[in-house]
């Protein structure tokens, strides 16, 4: 018996199947939120050393949160403050615009690290990390909010676009090398999945063909689909000659 056989025996699409389909839809609206956590639970929140240490009771403690970055904590090369470095004694001539030449006691982190939260409350990063408190996050909070946005979204429609094609290749396939065509397809796009890592290496070459690369692998992917056939309302492939006839 074939498979279209057994299809019309059960009464085809029924309303047995569309409780299936109703039921895997609500299960999968929350798998990209299950996905996206682990980017939450591992980042890295922006920090800086923690300078409470540069203390001495004298004019450090009647700075303003600003000056004490700015007399403790030196700029990298292209401007924002170091994450890993600090100044041994605070460097007070930095509040007078000085471009003194005088060498800098610069040192590691001495007493561990002060984290933004204001983006996470508590990542693996900030519970590890002996002392944790909020720095002003100005303007950048709202585009954190939009890629946050963006990225949910994002994932959503990939998720979806992803069980899809699942449906998609199963039907293309064969019923006599279905299970091994699927096989070789998952592999291919597991294969893919350890590979795109890689990607970013080229952010050395170009800060935005990282993510060039993987738009144009997605839109080609979208493009490549469309040559191949139409499923819909369409008898499925029992053996290798059913998709060799002209359509």
């Amino acid at each position: 018996m074939e498979f279209d056989n057994i299809l019309s025996e059960i009464n085809g699409f029924g309303k047995f199947q569309i409780k299936l389909v109703l039921i895997q839809i609500l299960s999968r609206i929350t798998i990209p939120l299950h996905f996206l956590l682990n980017n939450f639970i591992g980042a890295v929140p922006s920090h800086h050393c923690n300078i409470s240490g540069l203390d001495d009771g004298g004019v450090f403690g009647n700075l303003t949160l600003e000056q004490k970055l700015a007399v403790g904590i030196p700029a990298e090369q292209h401007g924002p403050l170091s994450s890993c470095l600090m100044f041994s004694v605070p460097q007070y001539k930095y509040l007078s615009a000085s471009n003194s030449s005088e060498d800098k006691a610069i040192v590691q982190c001495q007493n561990g690290w002060v984290y933004d939260n204001s983006t996470f409350k508590s990542t693996l990063a900030t519970e590890v990390a002996s002392r944790v408190s909020s720095v002003a996050h100005g303007k950048r909070e709202d585009k954190v909010v939009i890629r946050t946005v963006v990225g949910v979204l994002g994932k959503a429609f990939a998720e979806g676009a992803f069980t899809i094609m699942y449906l998609f290749t199963t039907e293309l396939y064969p019923t006599v090398v279905r299970q091994n065509g699927l096989g070789y397809t998952s592999f291919l796009a597991r294969l893919g999945v350890s590979i795109s890592p890689l990607i970013m290496l080229l952010e050395d070459v170009w800060p935005l063909l990282p993510a060039l690369s993987y738009c144009a692998v997605a839109v080609g992917s979208g493009l490549v689909v469309l040559l191949l056939p139409e499923t819909l309302n369409a008898r499925l492939p029992e053996l290798i000659e059913d998709i060799e006839k002209p359509l």
